[in-house]
């Protein structure tokens, strides 16, 4: 895939091997655009954000997946 081709690209296609299976990810206020979160995921906690509707995000010390106000 070409530079160009990545960069108008109309779907979601995280990287996760370029960057060691873990991305930074920001969650933002939608009526404001205030950063709330800052976290990481793997490309299990992406999938089963997507899935379930519900952001999962990967603890890096603990090595696990978490979602905010469960854990």
């Amino acid at each position: 895939m070409t530079t160009i081709e990545l960069e108008e690209i109309t779907e979601l296609r995280p990287q996760f091997v370029k960057r060691n299976g873990i991305l930074p990810v920001a969650v933002q206020e939608n009526s404001n655009g205030q950063i709330l979160i800052l976290a990481s995921v793997n490309e299990e906690a992406f999938n089963n954000t997507i899935k379930h509707k519900i952001c999962t995000f990967y603890s890096t010390s603990r090595n696990k997946l978490w979602i905010k106000g469960q854990t």
